[in-house]
C-alpha cells in the first residue's frame, strides 16, 4: 500500500513547517490562510494543517483557534456580501468558476430541506462557502446559516484533526517505509 505516492510534497512542506509551529507567525499564516481559503475554495488548507500537526501536535490548539478565527471572519464577509446588493454578482462568480452544478443542487434541495441540508453539506464534502451563499440566495435567515455553517466548518475541522492524529503513527509510517530518507 502506497498512501503518499502523490502526497510526498506536503508530507516535505508539513515537516518543514512543523519546525516553526511554535512561532506566532505561523498561527497568524493559518490564520490568513483559512480566511482566504474561505473565498477560494480550492485551497487545500485542511489538509496541510492536518499533516503539519502531525509532526506538533503540542500547537494543536493553538493553530485550531487561528484557522477558526480565519474561517470565521472569511465567513461572516462572505454572509455580509451575500446578504447585501452583492448578491447577484456572486452567484455570477460561482458560475464563471464551475461551481454551478454545485449551487443548483443545492438550491434545489434547500428548499425542502433548509437548514438541515446547509449543515449536512457543510459537514461533509461540500464547500462550506457554496452552503453558506446558498442558504442565503434561497431566503433561509442569514445569521442562522451563518452560524450553522461556522459550527459545522469548526466541527469538520475538529474530526479531521482528531481523526489524523489518532492514525499519525500510520500515516508516518507507511510514508517512511515507502519513501525512506
Amino acid at each position: 500500500m502506497v498512501l503518499f505516492r502523490k502526497k510526498k510534497k506536503t508530507y516535505r512542506l508539513a515537516k518543514k513547517l512543523a519546525d516553526y509551529a511554535h512561532l506566532k507567525w505561523m498561527g497568524i499564516f493559518f490564520l490568513i490562510a483559512f480566511f482566504i481559503d474561505a473565498f477560494v475554495i480550492v485551497i487545500p488548507i485542511d489538509g496541510l494543517l492536518c499533516f503539519m500537526l502531525i509532526f506538533a501536535e503540542d500547537q494543536k490548539k493553538k493553530l485550531y483557534v487561528y484557522s477558526l478565527v480565519g474561517f470565521v471572519l472569511g465567513f461572516i464577509a462572505i454572509a455580509l456580501l451575500t446578504a447585501s446588493t452583492f448578491q447577484q454578482d456572486i452567484i455570477d462568480v460561482i458560475y464563471h468558476f464551475g461551481f454551478k452544478d454545485s449551487l443548483t443542487a443545492i438550491l434545489e434541495s434547500a428548499g425542502s430541506y433548509g437548514y438541515f441540508n446547509i449543515a449536512l453539506g457543510t459537514l461533509t464534502i461540500v464547500a462550506p462557502a457554496i452552503c453558506l451563499v446558498s442558504g442565503i440566495i434561497v431566503g433561509l435567515d442569514w445569521n442562522a446559516t451563518l452560524m450553522i455553517v461556522i459550527v459545522m466548518k469548526a466541527l469538520r475541522l475538529f474530526l479531521m484533526i482528531f481523526f489524523t492524529l489518532k492514525i499519525s503513527h500510520i500515516i508516518v509510517d507507511s510514508y517512511e517505509s515507502t519513501h525512506p530518507s
